[in-house]
Parts: C-alpha cells; sequence; structure tokens
C-alpha cells in the first residue's frame, strides 16, 4: 500500500515517537507500507505504517496514494503557468530575489552563478565558495530547481531561470548526522537574519511545516510581519489534497496572517467542504514534477511544498516584469490563474486562485 506524506514525519525504530529517530520524510516523499499496525496514540491518530526494512511510520502524517496501478504523470511545470501572458513572462524572473528557507542547495551546474548568498543557520555562517554548498536531503536543490534552474546540463527549466536565490538552510541534523527537520528557533532565527539584510529579497518561500504551538511561534509570526512590511511577498506550503478542505486549521506557517498560503491537490475528488478559506492558491499534484537532484541528476517529487516553490517562481515572473514598468503592483499573480470553484478539482493543469481566501 503507498502513501504520500502530507507533512514532515520522521521514521522510527519501533511505532512510538520515544523510539529512535532514524531519519526524516518531508511533503511529497512515497511510502510503500506491507502493514498497519497500533502504536503510540499521537493527536488522535494510533495506527502506525511498517515497511519491508520494518521502519515505522505514523499514519497521521500521510495521505493515501490512490490506486496501486497509477503511474502519475512527469509534468512540464512550466505549462500551470500558461494563463500568464508571454509578454509577463519573457524577463524570465530576472532582477527578483528569492530567498528559499530549506535543507539547503548544492552546487548544481543548472544553478550556476543564480545563488547570491548561502547560510547555514544551524552552524550561523555564510557560506562563500561554491563547492561548499550542500543539501541535508535533496529537498532544497529540487525546489531551487524548479524555481530557477537554467536546464544548461539536464534539460530541466524552472520557471523564473533568470531569477537570483538567497538559500538558507534550516533543517537540522540529529546526533547520527540524519536530518531531523524543521524548527521553531531555525526558522525564527533564518527570518531574523533576512531582516538584517540592508537589500531584502523580494520573494521568500516556505517550503515545510512547523509545530503551530512552538514557543517561537509568536517570534516568527512577528518576523515574518516585519517582512512583508518591508515589501517581501511570503508563500509557504499549505499541504496536500483533501487536508485543505474544511475550517480546521492548515499547516503553520501558511497559516500565519502575512503569508500566501499554497496547498496541493491530488487528481480528482469530491468533498462536502469547500477548500479553507486560508488557501491562497491551489496547485495539482497528481502528477510528478521533475527537478534537480542532489546527485546532480534529475529527481520526481509531488506535493504542497513544490506547490509553494511553483507559487513563488510564479511570483517572480510577475514582479520581474511590474519592474522592468517602473509600477509595483501593476500585475497580480490572482490575475492569470484559474478560478478554483472550491468543490471539485477540474484537472486542468493551472494553479487556481481560492475566491474565498481571506489572504
Amino acid at each position: 500500500m503507498k502513501y504520500i506524506v502530507s507533512q514532515s514525519l520522521y521514521i522510527y525504530k519501533t511505532p512510538s515517537s520515544q523510539s529512535e529517530k532514524l531519519g526524516i520524510l518531508y511533503p511529497g516523499f512515497i511510502i510503500d507500507a506491507t502493514e498497519e499496525t497500533e502504536g503510540e496514540l499521537l493527536h488522535g491518530e494510533k495506527i502506525w505504517l511498517k515497511d519491508a526494512n520494518g521502519f515505522f511510520y505514523w499514519k497521521g502524517a500521510v495521505n493515501f496514494h490512490g490506486e496501486q496501478e497509477h503511474t502519475p504523470t512527469i509534468v512540464n511545470y512550466n505549462e500551470l503557468l500558461s494563463d500568464i501572458p508571454a509578454h509577463i513572462r519573457t524577463n524570465k524572473g530576472a532582477g527578483i530575489t528569492i530567498a528559499i528557507l530549506d535543507t539547503g542547495c548544492i552546487n548544481h551546474p543548472d544553478l550556476e552563478d543564480r545563488i547570491d548568498c548561502f547560510y547555514d543557520v544551524e552552524k550561523n555562517k555564510e557560506i562563500s565558495v561554491p563547492s561548499e554548498y550542500y543539501d541535508g536531503s535533496d529537498h532544497g536543490t529540487f525546489v531551487a530547481g524548479l524555481m530557477a534552474s537554467s536546464g544548461r546540463t539536464s534539460g530541466i527549466v524552472g520557471i523564473a531561470p533568470q531569477a537570483r536565490l538567497i538559500i538558507i538552510k534550516v533543517s537540522k541534523r540529529s546526533n547520527n548526522g540524519n536530518e531531523e527537520g524543521y524548527h521553531g528557533y531555525s526558522v525564527w532565527k533564518a527570518l531574523e537574519w533576512l531582516l538584517s539584510l540592508s537589500a531584502k529579497p523580494n520573494i521568500i518561500n516556505l517550503s515545510f511545516n512547523i509545530d503551530a504551538d512552538t514557543r517561537y511561534k509568536d517570534r516568527i509570526g512577528n518576523a515574518l510581519s516585519l517582512l512583508k512590511e518591508s515589501g517581501c511577498h511570503i508563500i509557504a506550503a499549505a499541504g496536500n489534497n483533501k487536508s485543505i478542505f474544511g475550517e480546521k486549521g492548515i499547516l503553520y506557517p501558511s497559516g500565519a496572517p502575512d503569508v500566501w498560503a499554497a496547498g496541493a491537490i491530488y487528481e480528482t475528488f469530491e468533498t462536502t467542504e469547500l477548500l479553507n478559506s486560508q488557501i491562497k492558491f491551489a496547485v495539482p499534484y497528481g502528477q510528478n514534477y521533475r527537478s534537480l537532484g542532489r546527485e546532480h541528476s534529475p529527481s520526481q517529487k509531488q506535493g504542497s511544498s513544490f506547490a509553494s516553490a511553483i507559487v513563488s517562481a510564479a511570483m517572480a515572473l510577475i514582479e520581474s516584469y511590474n519592474k522592468t514598468q517602473g509600477t509595483p503592483g501593476l500585475h497580480e499573480l490572482s490575475d492569470y490563474v484559474t478560478q478554483y470553484d472550491g468543490r471539485l478539482y477540474n484537472e486542468q493543469l493551472k494553479i487556481h486562485k481560492n475566491e474565498e481566501t481571506t489572504a
């Protein structure tokens, strides 16, 4: 039985959060489970998944992956932006800087000369030598490739290949060297570092979630507000599929007041609930997106992490054009995406805006 990870998920030695952590999976990763078993009760869910290696995963952080015979199609994500006029896309994001808070990024030849700065929060240092850039899990490199890959060696061209990137590694490593996920302190320090820059990024992408009850939530929220006031557009991953329908809370920090929440929707389904009013954009993820990998070879993934990246890169196209016209706010992404009806996804490869959003 296949499941897709909907939020950052630890791999455990036994079905208990108190057992040894063997690693972490990020939204979009696929788990091939061989059985279900009862384990520690977490947030109302006591069922855990077990794979062929004997590793355990809490079921509350995954969604069923659909028919097992289904092989997702690899999508050219630039097709998602076909509603944006060609004359607006022509600049390819030139003159726009995107800050990516993630797991890092390797020195990939298709991102050569695109990365202006690499800051490691855990080490509290800027890495100025490109050969020392690194990625703890492949996630950050994939996100950066979706946005700004030149396609020079991989053939994969990002949505805004002329955009500049600031890479901020906010994921942490455990004592055994495995990536341990995202923590409130690291996210807060990353945002504070951005606030310290004399030239702020135009766009900030947050393709992750953290515990909304973290003691750093207020500090994160305050930093996000200050960055928004300084002119930054902030986009974050909000979750996948039915988890973004209804008025229950969405993932944090996408649920913060100054953030545009980007959700991902899996193929065609019906629901009696409307799309959550906090969701600003919905992007299809019934397909695999193809981008750059940590080992310099192409990689395939899906999920709201990459919905957020796609929306951020699309924003770069719009902002680049506005900048050339000397008129901030002349065009907005909402002007050029398909309206979402709130109940049934129509399977067009489009970014959809939520007409009910309060963002």
